[in-house]
C-alpha cells in the first residue's frame, strides 16, 4: 500500500519507509512456486487470466514508479528469511526509483537495509530490533529536516 501510495502522488510524502513490503505483486503472484502466491490469488486474482493479469500491473509498485518526477527518499527494510514477501521485491523498486531519475530532476534517494537474521515479523533479539528502531526514527527525522 506504501508503494502504490507514494507512486499515485509522489509530492505528498516527504519519505517513505516500508517494512517487509509486498512490492512486486505481478512478479511474485505469477510465481506458483513462492510460498503464498497462489493463495494470494482469491484476494488479488489470478495472473493467467488476462482481466487480472492487467490489473495486478496496475497495482504493482515496482512497475508503476513515476519517471523523471522528484520522488520521496525511500527506505526499504525487507527480511532475507521472509516467507511472504521476497527480499527482491525492496531491491527491484530501489532501482526503478532510482532508474527514474532525469530531466532535470534531483537524484532519487532508495535505501534497502536487508534483515540477515529476522523474517517477516522482524528478528525477535530485542537489541536488534531496538537498533532497526533507531534506524527508521533517523532516518525519519533526516528526511523531515531535510525537506
Amino acid at each position: 500500500v506504501v508503494g502504490a501510495a507514494a507512486n499515485s502522488d509522489p509530492q505528498l510524502f516527504h519519505c517513505v519507509l516500508a517494512s517487509v513490503p509486498f512490492l512486486d505483486v505481478a512478479g511474485t503472484l505469477q510465481d506458483g512456486s513462492l510460498p503464498l502466491s497462489i493463495n494470494e490469488w482469491e484476494e488479488f486474482g489470478n495472473p493467467n487470466e488476462a482481466a487480472a493479469h492487467e490489473s495486478l500491473f496496475r497495482l504493482s509498485p515496482v512497475h508503476n514508479v513515476p519517471a523523471a518526477t522528484p520522488f520521496p527518499r525511500t527506505l526499504l527494510l525487507p527480511a532475507l528469511n521472509d516467507a511472504r514477501t521476497g527480499f527482491w521485491e525492496s531491491l527491484k523498486y530501489a532501482h526503478a526509483i532510482r532508474s527514474g531519475d532525469g530531466g532535470g530532476v534531483p537524484p532519487r534517494l532508495a535505501l534497502v537495509r536487508t534483515d540477515m537474521e529476522g523474517g517477516h515479523f522482524r528478528d525477535p533479539n530485542p537489541t536488534r530490533r531496538a537498533e532497526l528502531r533507531a534506524l527508521e526514527l533517523g532516518f525519519v527525522v533526516d528526511s523531515l529536516l531535510r525537506s
